[in-house]
């Protein structure tokens, strides 16, 4: 192993992949940085036995592809330069990287390869589990439409809260946070069947943040859906805050779900003239940094473009 990269630094280095394909391109470089190996390609391969099965049934060995034969011989495979080796986790093959040398197997690629196996599991678990949440979220947000939201309201708050939190310059991370809580927004009126509308709405966003807290990976958004009501000059709910009482960040998706929601309740025909009645009627309600930050969507264009 070269004197500048180590294998707990490897082991850094994979360990920081957010998704599969991440990390095959990061076991690709760190493979090639090993040394003696001028490249490499590394293929995940599912452990699972009828997968197995049923390409040992259909595959013939001597026309299939060489990372083929390694998965399913389980062992070093060579073909002139290029050389295949099987990574295994706990026994069960995982991953087939490729490489291509004219050397033997160095000892510091297979330390490499038995933290890629263990490491992988960590991400394939990750990475589902992301899946899992972005299609539970997405199936929320059908409910809460399907219980009369606007169509498309969720989506048109989220893109106002990213344009606003950009104007605003806030970080990136938090650009990130806003729209994620903007998915989320209204998932409180799903936990509060059985009140009436009048009761569920004044509760949702407290019910929202409470549902969010229950996940470790959800928690840092509750903040952001229960003070969507709020209002600047302490008029919203469900806490009646006001001013310095919230961060300049929780101030962007009340103003961003008041103005979707004016918007759809208004009788009025143009673009222009909704825009004119909801700053004369209800700017005032809201940071001014804010109401800042709308003008300069409205002046770019932009915000015609998210609410028509």
């Amino acid at each position: 192993m070269t004197a500048t990269a180590t294998l707990p630094d490897f082991y850094e280095r994979l360990s920081a992949a957010r998704t599969l394909s991440q990390f095959q391109l990061e076991t690709e470089k760190c493979a090639v940085e090993v040394g003696k190996v001028s490249e490499a390609s590394y293929y995940v391969f599912s452990p699972d036995t009828s997968e197995l099965k049923r390409l040992s049934e259909t595959l013939d060995l001597d026309q299939s592809s060489l990372p083929a034969k390694c998965a399913l011989l389980r062992e070093e495979c060579r073909e002139g330069l290029a050389l295949c080796v099987p990574v295994r986790h706990f026994g069960q093959l995982v991953g087939v990287l490729q490489v291509t040398s004219d050397q033997e197997t160095p000892p510091e690629l297979h330390d490499l390869l038995r933290v890629v196996g263990q490491i992988q599991e960590h991400v394939v678990g990750r990475e589902e589990s992301r899946i899992y949440a972005e299609r539970s979220r997405d199936l929320m947000v059908q409910a809460v439409e399907a219980l009369g939201s606007t169509p498309d309201h969720v989506k048109r708050v989220a893109q106002l809260c990213t344009e606003l939190a950009k104007l605003l310059d806030l970080s990136v991370q938090l650009r990130y946070d806003l729209f994620q809580a903007a998915q989320y927004h209204d998932v409180g009126v799903l936990t509060l069947q059985g009140q009436s509308r009048d009761e569920a709405h004044r509760a949702h966003p407290t019910a929202g943040a409470e549902f969010l807290r229950t996940s470790r990976n959800l928690r840092h958004l509750a903040p952001f859906v229960e003070a969507h009501h709020e209002r600047y000059d302490g008029s919203g709910f469900p806490h009646g805050l006001s001013g310095d009482q919230l961060p300049i960040d929780c101030w962007v998706m009340p103003l961003a779900e008041h103005l979707d929601e004016f918007w759809q309740r208004s009788l009025r025909d143009t673009y222009r003239d909704k825009l004119k009645d909801f700053f004369k009627s209800e700017a005032d309600h809201h940071h001014p940094e804010v109401i800042d930050a709308l003008c300069g969507l409205a002046d770019s264009g932009r915000l015609e473009e998210i609410l028509s």
